[in-house]
């Protein structure tokens, strides 16, 4: 008697073609199927082992077969609590993850993570109830921190698939995105120079940076990431390049980063280490600069593009285009990083006035008025009934987009489900903060309709007064 079939989940089709082999969203419905020639047994169950990547079970299962004789496994709600994004201090707290440490390439910890699950059986046998475990064909697989939660409609049969975003790369000659980012090609084409010099450098997403009148016009920082690995993914690469231009698009400098090279903070394609898979890399220039390398090559530098090169097996290798965008900088800018459900963070810089405010929740208790000693009652003029044995202190920020098309706020929108966020000020403090409640009103079909979007943001933190 053993396992007769084995399958993992249903991979998302887009366009008939499967996509992220053996890669998967961990909060999705990781549901495995098995079928056994045991069903007949009295008292069958089929039975799982799950095990992580050092081969240690971390759990085990008897699920009673459904009433087509199939076995079904959903590992998700085991496994997603063992994947986050990593903490936002790294180097020994010396360094914020968004801006980077000492490596070129940084690691994403705990974003990643390698499992394996075996089918197996339980029956009685001579009277007994017995295990029969790993009777079938075992699967790794590989969990991605994330939802996956992005669905479009097949407009033939109105099944819901896995839109193309984000990791999904259809198969090696048509891969669509190399990042691990909610960013699209149009989220900012309403800014007049992301057009322009997308149709320049031939990338595919461009993003600006504030600059201006600001009292620090280059302190904008943030990374981007990707899948770093050929063991179970379909498309991936062992180089990124970094060109940069001056405002006559004259090419100044071109940095090349080997990520299989751990001096540069990467690993081999196919290494074990789990928190490898995802390596980042500094996007905004307040982050990038953090490469002596690119720090003294690079004066009078106007825009940049960052590629996945080498040799990917997916073609062609996606770039981003980062540019220099002035406008009105006279506020206090701040950026907005939060988990962008895909993997890694992405980034927002709000530029026009923040509104901050601070409220205060005191706790007080009543005594009496006055003061005891062995012989008399004493009572002055400054004693009080009512003292304070508490303070809580909240701060919240208020942040405007300005106007911005719905493109720009599709992109926004996904802060409303993130799990973690983060603001980080001009001095490139990182504050914890969460979300107060925020609605978002679209107009479908209407390309061309500009609103203003507010955002409240509260400290993720009591301070004790």
């Amino acid at each position: 008697m053993s396992i007769t079939n084995f399958a993992a989940p249903t991979q998302p089709f887009v366009n008939g073609l499967i996509v992220l082999p053996n890669v998967y969203w961990v909060r999705d419905q990781l549901v495995f199927v098995a079928t056994s020639d045991a069903t007949t047994n009295t008292g069958f169950k089929y039975y799982f082992r799950l095990l992580d990547s050092g081969a240690n079970e971390i759990h085990k299962s008897y699920v009673t077969a459904n009433p087509a004789d199939v076995g079904m496994f959903n590992v998700s709600p085991i496994i997603r609590n063992r994947l986050s994004l990593p903490s936002d201090q790294i180097d020994n707290d010396q360094a914020s993850i968004h801006k980077g440490g000492t490596d070129d390439l940084l690691k994403v910890d705990g974003a990643a993570k390698i499992f394996r699950l075996i089918p197996g059986e339980v029956y009685e046998s001579s009277g007994t109830l017995t295990e029969f475990p790993d009777t079938g064909d075992q699967i790794f697989f590989m969990a991605l921190h994330g939802t996956g939660k992005l669905y479009q409609s097949n407009p033939n049969t109105g099944q819901q698939f896995m839109s193309a975003f984000a990791t999904v790369r259809p198969s090696a000659a048509s891969g669509v995105k190399g990042f691990l980012s909610n960013i699209e090609q149009d989220t900012y084409s309403h800014i007049y120079r992301a057009e322009e010099l997308k149709s320049k450098t031939g990338a595919k997403y461009a993003v600006p940076m504030p600059q201006g009148a600001g009292p620090k016009p280059s302190e904008v920082v943030g990374r981007v990431a990707w899948i770093h690995d050929s063991t179970y993914f379909d498309g991936t690469s062992d180089e990124l390049t970094a060109k940069f231009y001056d405002e006559d698009d004259n090419l100044l400098y071109t940095y090349t980063v080997d990520t299989t090279d751990p001096n540069n903070g990467g690993q081999a394609l196919n290494s074990s280490d789990e928190d490898g898979k995802v390596l980042s890399f500094p996007a905004f220039e307040g982050a990038i600069k953090t490469i002596a390398e690119i720090n003294s090559n690079t004066s009078g530098y106007d825009y940049y593009t960052i590629q996945l090169t080498g040799q990917p097996t997916f073609s062609p290798p996606e770039s981003w285009v980062f540019f220099k965008h002035r406008e009105d900088c006279r506020f206090k800018r701040f950026t907005v990083a939060w988990d962008n459900g895909v993997g890694f963070y992405d980034y927002y810089t709000f530029i026009l006035k923040a509104e901050n405010t601070k409220k205060v929740e005191a706790k007080n208790y009543s005594t009496n008025l006055g003061t005891w000693t062995e012989s008399s009652f004493n009572r002055t003029g400054f004693n009080r009934n009512t003292k304070t044995y508490t303070i809580k202190e909240e701060k919240l920020w208020k942040l405007s987009t300005g106007k911005i098309p719905e493109a720009t706020a599709l992109y926004l929108s996904h802060i409303l489900s993130a799990r973690k966020i983060d603001l980080i000020d001009e001095d490139l403090k990182v504050l914890p903060v969460t979300l107060e409640d925020t609605t978002f009103s679209f107009n479908e079909n209407m390309s061309n309709t500009m609103r203003e979007y507010t955002f409240t943001f509260k400290l993720a933190q009591y301070i004790e007064a």
